[in-house]
């Protein structure tokens, strides 16, 4: 169950992070508003994952589980999502292969496939990667997008660790988990995916921002991973 659950989470965190290439084909396609719905939409219909999950997760709270087994859950999942990601920024080939499937079905069924379908040789779509981008938006897009993450994706599991250590107090500590969540979100909105929007509409034909977000994605993924091996080892 414990497995189901990971990758379960998983999948809504990797396809919310996988998303921001849509943004990409968009702005080469003059279709940026469209795009970013593409993004909203794979990151929505991805979300049965944590639909799934958390009932599951709060059931095991219920029932009984240590906090080592708890920590396990997003020690999996956000391994797999830096795993995932990096295996797609190394692996240019098969970038191309996934992004044209999941561009095709997403077009099909918001029914704008006219947009893009006769677009999809997305070869140049991660080829150029010679943006000059300043120091401040690399900051932004990378170190705050790393925490922001960090805090949106990981409040649940802090909060219901907590919560498993202190039963009393569980209900309490389970509602805190909008006020983390909420740093992060904060950062996101007005820093990360300002910036990133930004770059790209200004230079559509460049993967560099596409690769500085994953990055940070990565990043996140990775710091949670140590953060939840720390306690799953306590």
């Amino acid at each position: 169950m414990v497995y189901v659950i990971s990758i379960l989470i998983f999948v809504t965190l990797f396809f919310e992070c996988y998303g921001f290439i849509f943004r990409h084909i968009g702005a080469i396609n003059n279709s940026s508003s469209l795009g970013y719905s593409l993004h909203v939409q794979s990151a929505t219909i991805s979300r049965f994952g944590t639909l799934l999950s958390y009932p599951l997760i709060a059931y095991k709270l219920e029932i009984g589980i240590t906090n080592n087994t708890l920590s396990l859950i997003p020690l999996v999942s956000f391994s797999l999502v830096a795993i995932t990601l990096t295996f797609f920024l190394k692996f240019k080939n098969f970038n191309i292969l996934f992004s044209s499937f999941l561009l095709k079905n997403l077009s099909r069924m918001s029914g704008h496939q006219g947009v893009f379908i006769n677009k999809l040789d997305l070869t140049p779509v991660f080829r150029n990667k010679n943006e000059e981008i300043s120091k401040t938006d690399k900051f932004r897009l990378v170190y705050l997008g790393t925490f922001s993450f960090l805090f949106t994706a990981s409040s649940f599991f802090l909060t219901s660790i907590l919560a498993n250590q202190f039963l009393e107090y569980r209900a309490t500590i389970i509602q805190c988990t909008p006020f983390i969540s909420g740093i992060g979100t904060l950062i996101s909105v007005v820093y990360f995916d300002t910036t990133l929007s930004n770059l790209i509409d200004k230079n559509p034909n460049s993967f560099r921002t596409i690769e500085l977000a994953w990055k940070a994605r990565i990043y996140g993924s990775l710091t949670a991973s140590a953060l939840f091996c720390f306690t799953y080892l306590l």
